[in-house]
């Protein structure tokens, strides 16, 4: 996987849990990937991506993901795990904004262009 430099993982809600065991069993590192798309409560796929410069939400889907209920905890973990990645240069997140998401970002990601 030398090569791959864009990851798109959208993952049903009800299977994250599995990927990510999984994931975290085999310490996956993907250091050549720069743009990084995923899915609702795949968050934890983002520090297994060192350099990535770009990362995105998927859109419709993530704005309306049921797991938790309408709390977008999903949202606050993908923003404080983005902030941890000192090379993302642009975020793009299609979300219902609200007051402590907008503080999430201007906290955890300040050096980001923000789509």
């Amino acid at each position: 996987m030398a090569n791959l430099t864009k990851l798109v993982l959208v993952i049903p809600e009800y299977h994250v849990s599995n990927f990510e065991t999984a994931f975290q069993d085999i310490s996956l590192v993907l250091p050549n990937v720069k743009t990084l798309i995923v899915g609702p409560y795949s968050d934890f796929v983002i520090p297994m991506t060192p350099n990535v410069e770009t990362v995105a939400t998927n859109g419709w889907v993530w704005m309306h993901s049921q797991r938790t209920g309408l709390d977008r905890e999903h949202t606050m973990r993908f923003i404080e795990a983005v902030g941890k990645v000192k090379s993302v240069k642009r975020l793009e997140v299609m979300e219902r904004w609200s007051e402590p998401l907008v503080k999430g970002i201007s906290e955890n990601s300040p050096t980001c262009d923000l789509y």
